[in-house]
């Protein structure tokens, strides 16, 4: 037992620090390459952000007005083509957020693309705002 010296938290920190810089750039890179081809998920998520904790140098808890929900979007086999943290789901952040997918959607000329969302009847305008008038709307049945 005297031969193996315990991580104290300093080093914990760091190494998760460092495990978590390493993901979210790998994370980063797959998101730039993944395409759409037919259907695309959108999932505003509050459960995610209640459960996100960060804490200060201080130690105490701080929590970001500016952090309420979590934007993701996935193609049809779920990967991630983005994300974003938003304030709610405010159609103006929303949409600037999507703009940045547009190119990696499918062609309308291939057939009609699905869109499912968590709330169809509130984003339809949206969403045909976005990505124009071939996309579907479709309402997720977990929702």
């Amino acid at each position: 037992m005297t031969s193996h010296m315990c991580l104290d938290a300093e080093v914990l920190k760091d190494l998760w620090l460092t495990h978590t810089k390493i993901l979210s750039r790998l994370c980063l890179a797959q998101m730039k390459d993944t395409k759409c081809d037919r259907v695309f998920r959108i999932d505003h998520s509050q459960k995610f952000c209640s459960k996100l904790k960060v804490y200060g140098a201080d130690g105490r808890k701080e929590q970001s007005a500016g952090i309420r929900m979590l934007l993701l979007v996935q193609n049809e086999v779920g990967q991630i083509m983005g994300r974003t943290l938003t304030k709610s789901e405010n159609h103006a952040e929303t949409e600037t957020f999507l703009q940045s997918l547009v190119s990696k959607t499918g062609n309308a000329s291939d057939g009609p693309r699905i869109c499912v969302c968590d709330n169809a009847n509130a984003n339809r305008n949206l969403i045909e705002r976005v990505f124009g008038d071939g996309v579907e709307i479709k309402q997720d049945p977990f929702h």
